[in-house]
């Protein structure tokens, strides 16, 4: 099973399995930020060295953005992030990768131009 629940259903001190796209990644070197998008929501999943496995840390800095993933850990309240809580990774399951790069960004922090070829408009 890739997950046991969905993002709107998580519950602060529970133990979950959710599955989801790599929507967006933080590395800030000992803490890493990974939002996983499934198709109810967003969710925040958060490693930390020195508290998650090292063998797991290894395996977050390696994930790529849109990469299918399914985590199971802990929901942990976290007033800053999405929904007010957070899932402390106790593994990670790879379920596919993506394209690297992404051929479009999709976290909307830099603007996509379409081609007028790609479109099929005409200049008049």
């Amino acid at each position: 099973m890739i997950r046991d629940k969905y993002s709107n259903e998580i519950k602060v001190g529970e133990d979950v399995r959710i599955a989801g796209w790599v929507h967006d990644i933080r590395d800030l070197g000992k803490l890493v930020f990974v939002t996983l998008r499934d198709r109810e929501g967003i969710v925040q999943v958060t490693a930390k060295g020195g508290v998650t496995d090292e063998k797991l840390m290894e395996l977050v800095k390696k994930i790529g953005k849109e990469w299918v993933i399914s985590v199971s850990g802990k929901a942990e309240k976290n007033d800053k992030a999405p929904n007010g809580f957070e899932v402390k990774p106790k593994s990670i399951e790879i379920i596919a990768e993506s394209e690297t790069p992404l051929p479009i960004e999709v976290t909307g922090r830099i603007e996509s131009n379409r081609t007028r070829e790609s479109t099929g408009d005409s200049l008049t």
